[in-house]
């Protein structure tokens, strides 16, 4: 019984085994047919992100969505120029600021400090603003904030250490305004995460030739709002500390629906050089000068100054500094640890000073720009109490050549070179490496953040332009996808997308001029640049009653040579009858002025062949 059971078991398995093999069989000839057949075919993209895939299923679709109401994202300063950079991003009754800009006056604005947006906008909406965020401590970023933040209420502020200290440096010629500003910072970093209204705050670390520049992300229920801030990718950079990558490829997984990144280089291709070659080269110069050598550089590149400072040490050279910004920014740096020497490397130059030997002796200062009163320049002149040029010394341009100063820095070169001085630059040495990004670094800063929306800016219209040209272009972005802003004229973010403000709905931002810390109306502008190209003529007019008893002049720029000259008898003759013609006890002096200027305008018209030009003039009529 036994016997036949065992054999029984033994024909089951053997039937099992044919079944299961001639499954198999059938298996591969239906596999063979469907991977060689005619009607098999192939997808080449499968696993893989195509474009089309890219903004269909971006990463801001899967967020809950929903309608939450529109968010504007407005520039009111920093895209129709280099500098003044403030953005303005408002959600309800919820305002967060990115930066408070300054803008440095030109030829066009004489005796102007500073140029700053116009706020009214926020000052009228003050209790709404949850905090101003900072990118990084140049003066185009955080110095308008002695103009702008006592207007705001004081609002709380957010930024790095070094940042906060270079903005509340620029604060300490206004009485009680760094005691003010003081307690409404709070120390940030590339880590810090804050929820300011409805609003939640993350940071991002960046390079730029200044430490602790950070990118920021305000995140929303339509997905992630990114300011890029000034950057490049430096995988050497001054501080030691490359920019995490990953992390913005991290921030860009999580859904980015709006960035706003830098466009000042989008013009140059390729990427930007590192900070280390210079560094490289400075070393290699100083070790070779046989003399001095004079390095002059921005105040603000704390990095750069950093390790200039340690690498002086190391060669044995005592560093002497001079220059009002440089100084403040040194101290800063070495106050918050951000370079380490001993105290007898570090000096002032002030007053009467005794160098050491000319192989042992650098010197920092600014004035490369051919800035006049800078200490440079002065130097250059004969005219800096403690720096006297002298042959031998190597001087160092250590920063590029801003637009627009070509000429100064021309005379500056040739005054140096009567001291028989070498001058290395960035046209025979590597001495200077920009903090801002070529196209390849705007490319990959994008395609890390994976944008659905993409806004250039920083820069004049040509840049912002063609860097959205180039996103089309080199990374497929659909052109409704691009945004070109104005200042005043942003974006909406809605349940429905982004689009740019209409024209109605465009935010008023003048330029704002301050001088002594006061605003300067634009009349009194316009009339100063009139007198710097036209020049001034001043009378004054002395009276008894209705009669004029002496008729005076004083003319700047205007025929300042020939004070006899025929046509200021007929300006005379012109002002006593308009006065005499207009008087009346009824009416002010500031009626006659304006009647007395008016006729005297005419009489220089008839009489001097100016080519439409002419003097600004002020009547003072006394008696």
């Amino acid at each position: 019984m036994e016997s036949e059971n065992q054999s029984a078991r033994e024909q089951l398995r053997t039937e099992q085994k044919r079944g299961e093999r001639k499954r198999r069989s059938e298996s591969s000839k239906s596999s063979s047919k469907r991977h060689t057949g005619p009607s098999f075919k192939h997808d080449p993209n499968r696993g893989r992100i195509t474009h089309e895939k890219k903004f269909a299923a971006h990463p801001i679709k899967k967020l809950p969505g929903g309608k939450h109401g529109d968010i504007r994202i407005v520039p009111l300063g920093g895209v129709g120029e280099i500098g003044q950079n403030m953005t303005m991003v408002e959600w309800g009754s919820d305002i967060l600021l990115i930066d408070t800009g300054v803008l440095f006056a030109g030829d066009d604005a004489p005796g102007i400090d500073g140029i700053v947006p116009d706020v009214s906008y926020l000052v009228e909406r003050q209790k709404n603003i949850r905090g101003v965020l900072y990118t990084h401590g140049h003066y185009d970023h955080v110095a308008g904030a002695k103009y702008i933040l006592p207007q705001l209420g004081y609002p709380r502020c957010f930024a790095s250490p070094l940042t906060k200290e270079i903005l509340l440096s620029t604060c300490d010629e206004v009485p009680g305004l760094v005691d003010a500003l003081k307690p409404k910072f709070t120390d940030c970093n590339p880590m810090t995460k804050l929820t300011l209204g409805k609003f939640t705050v993350e940071f991002f670390h960046v390079n730029h030739t200044i430490p602790d520049a950070m990118g920021i992300v305000i995140h929303t229920p339509y997905g992630a709002i990114v300011y890029s801030g000034d950057f490049k990718f430096d995988y050497h950079p001054a501080d030691g500390n490359p920019a995490n990558m990953g992390r913005i490829a991290g921030i860009g997984a999580a859904g980015v629906a709006v960035a706003m990144v830098e466009s000042t280089n989008v013009l140059v291709p390729g990427f930007a050089p590192s900070e280390y070659k210079v560094l490289d080269e400075l070393r290699e110069i100083m070790e070779e000068a046989d003399g001095r050598v004079i390095l002059t550089i921005f105040g603000s590149s704390v990095g750069r100054v950093s390790r200039i400072i340690e690498m002086a040490e190391d060669l044995g050279r005592t560093v002497w500094v001079t220059g009002r910004s440089l100084i403040k920014n040194t101290q800063i740096a070495r106050r918050l640890n951000y370079f380490k020497c001993k105290d007898n490397t570090l000096r002032q130059l002030r007053g009467k000073v005794k160098f050491g030997p000319a192989k042992k002796t650098l010197i920092l200062c600014t004035g490369g720009q051919g800035e006049y009163y800078a200490a440079l320049t002065r130097a250059a002149r004969g005219e800096h109490n403690s720096l006297h040029l002298q042959k031998g010394d190597t001087v160092i341009f250590s920063a590029s050549e801003i637009p627009g100063n070509e000429n100064q820095i021309s005379t500056l070169k040739n005054n140096l070179a009567r001291h028989e001085c070498r001058i290395i630059n960035t046209n025979n040495g590597h001495t200077h490496a920009t903090g801002h990004g070529y196209q390849e670094d705007l490319k990959l800063m994008t395609n890390l953040l994976n944008p659905y929306y993409f806004a250039p800016v920083h820069g004049d219209l040509h840049h912002r332009m063609y860097h959205r040209d180039l996103v089309i272009s080199d990374l497929n972005y659909p052109e409704e996808q691009t945004f070109v802003m104005d200042n005043g004229r942003g974006l909406i973010l809605n349940h429905t997308g982004c689009r740019l403000m209409t024209p109605k709905e465009e935010i008023k931002t003048e330029r704002v001029h301050y001088e002594f810390g006061r605003p300067v109306p634009v009349p009194e502008l316009q009339k100063r640049v009139k007198v710097a190209s036209e020049g001034l003529l001043i009378l004054t007019l002395q009276h008894k009653g209705e009669k004029v008893s002496r008729v005076s002049h004083r003319s700047v720029g205007f025929l300042p040579g020939d004070p006899q000259h025929e046509v200021f008898k007929k300006i005379h003759e012109a002002a006593q009858q308009a006065f005499e013609r207009n008087y009346d006890t009824k009416r002010s002096h500031t009626t006659l002025e304006h009647i007395i200027a008016k006729r005297v305008e005419q009489v220089i018209a008839e009489h001097i062949d100016r080519r439409d030009k002419e003097p600004v003039i002020e009547v003072m009529v006394v008696g």
